[in-house]
């Protein structure tokens, strides 16, 4: 079942003034962007709204009525402070985020002989509905189909064969599915809000958008996004996409970890993280104390104390349990050796002190830290995600699935002589 709007694909050039709407759905925060396409195909951001996150659980929906609302909260408070770019209309489409948690890759080819014709765009549209794998299985969504170029008569990696001539064009992609029921229940907590939902991107991959340098985005890198219930990975190869993956851990298992061994609530536990964390020891945190409010104690008095080494000795192992999911999984993917040694490390867990030093040791590769540079509003590895989402409603919706004719936009002379080219 196709649970997102198809478009025409034959124009996906966003174009000047063009409104984008991106809904980054978290286990920690719902945050809606609003962005508005300049002149230079550029985006500036117009509207935000940020939520709690209630009712999602590592990417999922666990409760609808609470997931609804608190994303209908986050979608107003953006359209509320875009409501003079909207105009006092509200956002008809959006693009929301997918957990890539059972996400799996698929090939796909298709091939057309053209007796010498020239490449047109017909014949682009009809490889691309060809192109389809067969072993995805039918619990599963296709959520992006990604090109890898095309072959002309055995000459391979041409991006774009319009315009040659050719007996033999081939395309050869790649299909990214996810399961198809947790796609469902996102889609009704969205939709019951009164707005389609106009694509749907997985999370990883929505992370690399926002937080990747162009130069990083073309080559072999590995995107990690540790949020607070899951961390996202996404793999890359000549700046494909060729793998996704979501391991079930992240900050809040790092905050409860806290709550639990010095007995305190969990908003102090997030807190104290926040404010005092680390990844790395210093000699300095063995002489530096941390006031502790204990769980049911309001009287300062009765609170404890504790050294910031001690509170790096409980964070430290969960963040190494993390990340040897996290390098079990690029292992486990069987393209890792395709990916290269770069890694940017984004997500709001990224933020933690001494983190980028300890996951290139527990790696074994070159890390940096990953935000975007949009605006200085969302200038935070947090926002990742959502700017991502951005920028591929403005460069990578023909990645979407289409099931358009290869005659879109094509008027009925020519699909005439198009047909009589084909068949005499």
């Amino acid at each position: 079942m196709i649970l997102k709007r198809k478009k025409d694909m034959s124009d996906t050039g966003a174009k000047s003034g063009q409104i984008i709407a991106a809904l980054d759905i978290g286990t920690s925060k719902i945050v809606c962007l609003i962005a508005r396409v300049d002149d230079n195909r550029g985006l500036e951001i117009i509207g935000m709204g940020h939520q709690a996150s209630k009712g999602i659980r590592s990417g999922n929906v666990v409760d609808l009525g609470l997931a609804e609302r608190v994303i209908g909260q986050a979608i107003h408070g953006a359209e509320q402070s875009a409501r003079l770019h909207l105009r006092g209309q509200p956002l008809d489409t959006i693009i929301v985020n997918v957990s890539a948690k059972g996400a799996g890759s698929f090939p796909s080819s298709s091939e057309l002989t053209l007796k010498g014709q020239l490449v047109n765009q017909y014949h682009i549209n009809k490889l691309n509905n060809s192109c389809i794998s067969h072993d995805i299985p039918d619990s599963m969504e296709i959520i992006h189909k990604i090109s890898f170029g095309y072959s002309i008569d055995g000459n391979d990696n041409i991006q774009n064969p319009v315009g040659i001539a050719a007996n033999h064009l081939k395309m050869k992609a790649l299909e990214m599915a996810v399961p198809a029921l947790p796609l469902q229940n996102i889609t009704h907590a969205v939709e019951n809000n009164h707005i389609d939902i106009e694509y749907f991107c997985l999370s990883a991959y929505a992370s690399s958008l926002g937080s990747m340098m162009f130069e990083e985005s073309g080559m072999n890198a590995i995107l990690v996004d540790i949020g607070a219930g899951t961390s996202d990975i996404a793999l890359f190869s000549n700046g494909h996409l060729v793998f996704a993956d979501s391991v079930p851990v992240g900050g809040n298992h790092i905050t409860s970890d806290l709550s639990k061994g010095l007995s305190t609530p969990v908003a102090h536990a997030e807190r104290i993280k926040t404010l005092y964390g680390s990844a790395l020891h210093s000699p300095l945190n063995d002489r530096e104390y941390i006031d502790i409010p204990l769980i049911g104690e309001d009287d300062i008095a009765n609170h404890t104390q504790i050294t910031r080494s001690q509170l790096q000795g409980i964070i430290r192992p969960r963040l190494e349990e993390i990340f040897e999911m996290i390098r079990a999984s690029i292992e486990d993917s069987g393209v890792a050796d395709l990916c290269g040694r770069r890694v940017v490390l984004t997500g709001g867990t990224a933020n933690l002190p001494g983190i980028v030093d300890m996951a290139s040791y527990a790696l074994d590769k070159q890390v940096r830290l990953g935000k975007p540079d949009l605006h200085e509003k969302v200038a935070n590895p947090i926002f990742a995600t959502s700017v991502g989402l951005l920028n591929y409603g403005l460069n990578h919706v023909d990645e979407t699935p289409s099931v358009t004719s290869p005659y879109s936009s094509w008027s009925f002379i020519d699909q005439i002589k198009q047909w009589l080219r084909d068949n005499w």
